[in-house]
């Protein structure tokens, strides 16, 4: 079963291609998936919950340069933030009295020992960010990256990781139609519900088990951005993060602050010797009947969150 190639864990560290950083559909529309209550009705700091390999390192890039880097002292702390790293910060450490900026990642485990979801009250004491990315370019995104630590690792654990150096040579794209296929055949008539990531990276499990679905529907998750559109996304949810009477420093949020902090995401990238884009395209890795297998299974989550379509 493909579950048990995601035994070791999916990857965290999260490289996008230029493509998806580079909105080309103009059908796509720029308004975010947002409750018309889109307040928490306290504003203790920003909460991002994360879902692997969707672009969390530039959110991180992004998060800190905004809320973390360095502030006015002729502002009496007003712009001063701390950091929580859920999970892993002890709660000991963090002030009651300054905003957090606080990044849910993997670290924290529910009672299955699943990483945790966003919760109710979160929601009603935290500013809940989101991100999502369109789906096929999520399946992708990860068996390009297994493959290339099964390479690294020079692994024969399975036989539909990837050899060449961009993974799209004839024998690569048989390797991962599939990988798809395994996917895909794990689906009940088309539903993934008893579905984990570790089992299935369908980007409708990862909307599933990190809570967006339910915390979206229920007003607890009040900004989701998109891969595809991040920079603009970003720009609207610390915009409307403002509006709900959160801190912001208005000489880190400027244009050239955000582009500074996108550069210097792919540049960290790089230096861990990951590359952004090296790989071929969602549309030459999908034949037409995979992406209509996907569109299918996925549609959903793409009309929900305003993804647009499957690839980018």
């Amino acid at each position: 079963m493909l579950g048990a190639v995601f035994s070791l864990g999916l990857p965290q560290l999260d490289v996008l291609t230029r493509s998806e950083l580079t909105p080309s559909d103009a059908s796509v529309t720029t308004d975010l998936k947002a409750k018309s209550s889109s307040c928490p009705s306290e504003v203790k700091g920003i909460l991002y919950n994360h879902i692997p390999k969707t672009g969390g390192t530039v959110v991180e890039h992004l998060m800190e340069a905004i809320f973390l880097s360095s502030h006015d002292p002729s502002t009496n702390g007003t712009y001063e933030y701390q950091r929580d790293d859920r999970g892993s910060t002890p709660p000991g450490n963090l002030k009651d009295d300054v905003p957090h900026f606080v990044y849910q990642r993997d670290q924290l485990k529910d009672s299955s020992g699943n990483p945790a979801p966003i919760e109710a009250a979160d929601g009603k004491k935290y500013f809940v960010v989101g991100l999502v990315r369109r789906p096929c370019d999520y399946v992708l995104s990860q068996w390009v990256e297994k493959s290339n630590e099964q390479l690294k690792a020079q692994s024969n654990a399975a036989t539909w990781w990837g050899k060449s150096s961009k993974m799209d040579s004839t024998d690569d794209k048989a390797k991962f139609h599939m990988f798809v296929e395994n996917m895909l055949n794990q689906t009940s008539g088309g539903n993934t519900e008893s579905l984990t990531l570790e089992e299935a990276p369908f980007m409708s499990v990862g909307t599933r088990v990190r809570g967006y679905d339910s915390a979206s529907d229920a007003g607890n998750m009040h900004c989701v951005m998109r891969t595809d559109q991040l920079e603009a996304d970003f720009k609207k949810c610390i915009q409307q993060y403002q509006s709900c009477g959160g801190v912001v420093d208005p000489a880190r949020f400027t244009d050239e602050v955000i582009k500074d902090a996108i550069a210097q995401s792919t540049e960290d990238e790089g230096s861990a010797g990951r590359s952004v884009g090296d790989h071929a395209s969602c549309d030459s890795m999908f034949d037409s009947s995979m992406q209509s297998a996907m569109n299918k299974l996925e549609k959903p989550t793409i009309n929900k969150y305003k993804l647009g379509s499957c690839c980018s």
